[in-house]
């Protein structure tokens, strides 16, 4: 997106990344874990809900992973599975992720798949937490996934909502208009 930070551009009349929060509010998730980077005082402010943890990313620059990592620094030493929600998905809403949480199976990585195309959020089970704060992926822990294909399980489906990202101005300028 060049120097421009996507998150904070408008969509529906609010930030982008507000989108996601909603949909985490409103869902059946225990715990709300949200790591802040780039401008993350102007996205903290804007982050008001008691039920939010906050965490800020000062490594943002090395890429998605380290916000994984972040995030994963405040989990509740009880937590059995993390749900990783990506804030540039402005089509998830909180039915998408209670949809993912009714098929999670202990034990198990559930992702969102349409055929072979792999979607988000995905959902790690707590045996792959060491593994997942240990990744040395720089965008993502799909290494993770590839590297415990057994313990796979695919959400099939069609939604849109889970396989579309805001990457580029063009994506954007479509998604708007």
């Amino acid at each position: 997106m060049g120097e421009e930070n996507k998150l904070l551009l408008p969509v529906n009349g609010q930030p982008l990344f507000m989108n996601m929060i909603q949909a985490m509010e409103g869902s059946k998730l225990d715990e709300l874990i949200v790591v802040l980077g780039h401008d993350y005082r102007t996205m903290m402010d804007l982050c008001q809900s008691s039920r939010l943890k906050l965490a800020v990313n000062g490594s943002h620059m090395k890429g998605q992973t380290s916000s994984i990592k972040a995030g994963m620094q405040l989990l509740n030493p009880s937590t059995n599975a993390v749900m990783i929600c990506l804030c540039d998905m402005p089509l998830i809403q909180s039915e998408h992720l209670d949809a993912l949480l009714a098929e999670y199976e202990e034990g198990k990585i559930l992702r969102p798949m349409k055929g072979e195309r792999p979607g988000n959020p995905a959902i790690f089970p707590s045996i792959l937490f060491d593994e997942l704060i240990n990744c040395d992926e720089k965008e993502g822990c799909s290494m993770v996934i590839t590297n415990h294909t057994k313990h796979l399980k695919k959400f099939s489906t069609d939604a849109s909502a889970y396989f579309r990202d805001i990457d580029t101005p063009e994506e954007y300028a479509n998604f708007v208009s």
